[in-house]
Formats: C-alpha cells, structure tokens, sequence
C-alpha cells in the first residue's frame, strides 16, 4: 500500500497523522485523502469506522476528533 503525505491549509493541532482544521478532521498521510467536515463531526460512530481502515492510527484519530468536537462546540467557525 502507497502512503501519500498531505499538505493541509490553516492547521489548529496536529494529532499525529491527523490534524484538525478550519474545515474539521483532516489526515496528513495515508493511501488516500480522508476529510470529515465540521457537520459531520458529531456522527457517534466515526471511532468504530476509522478503526476498520487498517492505515488510521486510531489513538491519532480519537484524539483529534475529541479535540475538533470540543473545538467547534466552543464556537470556534469553520
């Protein structure tokens, strides 16, 4: 499997290969392009799906979806 890196604009924090943006939850590297936007952050389910993906740090992943909802709930805009 090709792991690509991904540029990212406007980075709030960095959770090891995923970071969250002004658009939500965005990966740095992997085999593909995975972006969640700031509406579907409170999905329950996104932990359990991202674990499937066997290229997804899920510690990296929990960590920044933890953070963006937080972040967002604050009121911070997108």
């Amino acid at each position: 499997m090709r792991i690509w890196q991904f540029r990212r604009q406007k980075v709030v924090r960095q959770f090891g290969q995923w970071c969250v943006t002004a658009f939500g939850v965005e990966n740095l590297n992997g085999p593909c392009r995975y972006d969640i936007s700031t509406a579907a952050l409170g999905h329950p389910w996104w932990s359990d799906h991202m674990a499937d993906k066997n290229w997804v740090d899920r510690a990296d992943f929990d960590a920044a979806l933890r953070f963006a909802r937080q972040y967002f709930q604050e009121g911070h805009e997108s």
